[in-house]
């Protein structure tokens, strides 16, 4: 992902019931976020906890064998370090991933497909 000239990369987790895509205060520290310039700030619960998220406009980019997709998106950053039990640094929900993306899961089969919502 990158905000201006800063790059950072992270695993995620694909969450459809989250309403926003989140990321921790490590990400926002590695693309050098100025929380004084965010567009806009919530709250969200994680876990039971609350905590005050901040938006940054961003590129996504997933990297899929012999291909790369991005686009531009927002992204909403923790200014506190909340304790997450996941292994990743991204939650990617509604806004900023699903609103552009379709994921069809094919369990019997063990895949899954990462489809646009544009057209052409």
């Amino acid at each position: 992902m990158s905000y201006g000239s800063e790059f950072w990369s992270a695993e995620a987790l694909v969450d459809s019931g989250s309403p926003l895509s989140l990321f921790t205060r490590n990400v926002a520290n590695g693309l050098r976020l100025p929380f004084s310039s965010a567009l806009d700030h919530t709250t969200v619960e994680v876990l039971g906890e609350v905590h005050e998220v901040f938006k940054f406009p961003v590129t996504l980019a997933l990297d899929p064998p012999g291909d790369e997709m991005s686009w531009n998106t927002y992204g909403w950053f923790f200014r506190s370090h909340p304790e997450w039990s996941l292994p990743v640094s991204a939650i990617l929900g509604g806004e900023g991933f699903f609103d552009r993306w379709k994921v069809i899961f094919v369990l019997q089969k063990g895949y899954f497909t990462v489809e646009s919502r544009l057209t052409d």
